[in-house]
């Protein structure tokens, strides 16, 4: 399991929505890129391949005092590792405007194993993930 978060830069010019559109493209290049160049993307080993096998809509979160706009996107992604051993997992990407308009936070959460009893535990990830005191520049539900 892995976090992540920064800052994102906002194109004045654009939307909120077509600056979400932008980030969450530009970044599900990135996490696949570094998946099979270094253990920085979608698995916490370097993969010899990986695709995203489910790709979902991006949903409108709700507004907070914080940020004038709030967006998720949830991701699913399989892997082989150099071994052979397979693997599978879900990533959920969240992107914001300040409600000054002028700069924007994102954040990651990344869940990934082996795809031999991946059912059986992706719950289990996902509930001690939400257990874990997360203060980053995105606070998620």
């Amino acid at each position: 399991m892995k976090y992540g978060f920064s800052a994102a830069p906002v194109d004045p010019t654009k939307t909120d929505a077509d600056n979400a559109v932008a980030w969450f493209a530009y970044w599900r290049k990135q996490m696949a890129t570094g998946s099979v160049s270094a253990p920085a993307g979608l698995y916490s080993k370097t993969l010899a391949s990986d695709r995203y096998t489910a790709i979902g809509a991006i949903q409108p979160l709700t507004s907070t005092s914080l940020y004038r706009t709030r967006w998720r996107q949830r991701v699913e992604f399989a892997g082989v590792r150099p071994d052979g051993h397979r693997i599978r997992g879900e990533m959920v990407m969240d992107y914001t405007v300040s409600v000054y308009g002028d700069s924007g936070a994102e954040s990651f959460q990344i869940r990934s194993g082996p795809r031999r009893g991946y059912d059986n535990v992706i719950s289990t990830m996902r509930l001690v993930q939400r257990l874990i005191f997360y203060c980053g520049s995105v606070c998620t539900d």
